[in-house]
């Protein structure tokens, strides 16, 4: 992603101008940031659960370890 956003600031004349937050209208600001937000905690919710669910696996294998012994 950066990368692309750096290749359209070089080639200006292929491509139109990338300044998208500073020239939003006013009103629009407020749900940008909102959904800027939102999108982040529910990033941070299924990096929760996948952490959870990568726990569980482990407990699960050692008790599979326990039992063959």
């Amino acid at each position: 992603m950066p990368f692309v956003y750096y290749a359209v600031n070089i080639w200006r004349t292929i491509h139109p101008n990338t300044n998208v937050i500073p020239s939003l209208v006013p009103g629009m600001r407020g749900p940008f940031w909102y959904c800027v937000l939102t999108f982040m905690l529910f990033l941070l919710v299924l990096l929760a659960l996948r952490a959870r669910v990568e726990r569980l696996r482990t407990d699960l294998d050692e008790l599979y370890r326990a039992e063959e012994a």
